[in-house]
């Protein structure tokens, strides 16, 4: 059996998914989808302090001391400001594809 072409497994640092995870929370504040976003992703905040908000959210994405990046991929993924978009750009695509 032949390897494909494969990349090889870059082991990502703990602070570079804490800081991905970060520029999506400030993006969620900035554009006022925080709740949204969290309710979705079943972060509790109803009873948390402004301060502690980031804290209660990455401590969401902490296993073993590290950030899940999976899980919160996929809970940007499915979450439906994100799911709707991607299912328009698989309709746009579709439709370009059957026009060609």
């Amino acid at each position: 059996m032949t390897k494909v072409n494969q990349k090889p497994k870059v082991k990502r640092r703990k602070r570079d998914d804490e800081n991905s995870m970060w520029s999506w929370f400030e993006d969620f504040v900035i554009d006022g989808d925080l709740f949204s976003f969290t309710d979705h992703a079943g972060i509790k905040l109803e009873d948390v302090p402004p301060e502690k908000v980031w804290d209660v959210f990455r401590d969401h994405y902490t296993r073993s001391g590290a950030i899940d990046i999976h899980k919160f991929a996929t809970d940007v993924a499915t979450w439906g400001r994100i799911a709707s978009r991607v299912v328009e750009l698989q309709l746009e695509r579709s439709r370009s594809a059957r026009r060609a």
